[in-house]
């Protein structure tokens, strides 16, 4: 156990203390920025109810745009080169003498490079937040008269009892932690089959297309709930929730569970030994 808590405490330091990571912070604040200013102008002028705190979190985490054309995109490229290994990182393997615990250090390190990204993006939300809007417990008068703009379930406040505010954003964060995680193994397992850093990258970038498209199909099909899209976030660009819940925490615990099974049987066979440094390939 020691062994495996100091090769994470390596992982960490060599993947969070790098000058990518400044990367999201104009990200973050562009996103902020025109998300307080759709709250502000352009709501203001077809809904005169008034936002709050809570309204700025709904938007930035929810809008289809800024996942999948904004944080997704980013995220991906953030973490996309945890594998293949350098020459250094294969000496630690070696030191590490245990291909499943190497490779359950690489999952818990990209677990929390997600929860990091994540945590980041809010702090800036929250603070934007803080200074634009005011605050209240509840839900906002907007909130309730026009959810729709708020990426809030159409239904609620008319058919549906919503949650809570927090309780809300708490679903819906999760939904997203698990998905961006999900994602992120995806893109660990190809780049660990393959041994090409850009392989990883393009199934990155191809798994969020394809999860934009199956929001976006019209009805949409039953078969779409079999896509990840479906489950990234509490509604899509319907707006409205026509999956359970639980089924979609289930999806991606089923795909992690799936995925980092399949990591181990890959690690069992490979001869790391014998790998050449790929990373400037």
């Amino acid at each position: 156990m020691k062994s495996f808590l100091t090769y994470l405490k390596l992982e960490l330091q060599s993947y969070l203390f790098r000058l990518r990571w400044l990367l999201p912070i104009p990200v973050f604040v562009y996103l902020c920025m025109h998300a307080n200013d759709y709250l502000t102008s352009y709501l203001a002028q077809i809904a005169p109810q008034l936002p709050n705190r809570w309204d700025l979190l709904f938007v930035v985490f929810g809008d289809q745009y800024y996942l999948y054309l904004g944080l997704g995109p980013l995220f991906i490229f953030l973490i996309s080169d945890l594998l293949p290994e350098s020459n250094l990182g294969q000496m630690k393997l070696l030191r590490l003498k245990s291909r499943k615990k190497w490779w359950l250090v690489k999952v818990c390190t990209l677990f929390i490079l997600t929860l990091f990204f994540l945590l980041l993006l809010l702090s800036f939300v929250s603070v934007t937040a803080y200074i634009t809007l005011p605050g209240t417990t509840g839900y906002s008068e907007l909130a309730q008269f026009e959810p729709m703009f708020l990426n809030l379930d159409i239904r609620f406040f008319v058919k549906l009892q919503p949650p809570s505010p927090a309780i809300y954003f708490t679903q819906n964060f999760g939904l997203l932690l698990l998905g961006f995680f999900s994602f992120g193994l995806i893109l660990l397992l190809v780049n660990l089959i393959t041994d090409r850093y850009y392989l990883g990258l393009i199934a990155g970038f191809s798994i969020l297309l394809v999860s934009y498209i199956s929001v976006s199909l019209s009805g949409p099909p039953s078969w779409a709930r079999f896509l990840p899209g479906v489950h990234l976030s509490y509604v899509q660009i319907i707006p409205f929730r026509y999956v359970p819940l639980w089924q979609s925490f289930l999806y991606w615990v089923i795909l992690i569970t799936v995925t980092i099974s399949i990591g181990l049987l890959v690690c069992k066979k490979r001869d790391f030994s014998a790998l050449q440094d790929n990373t400037e390939k």
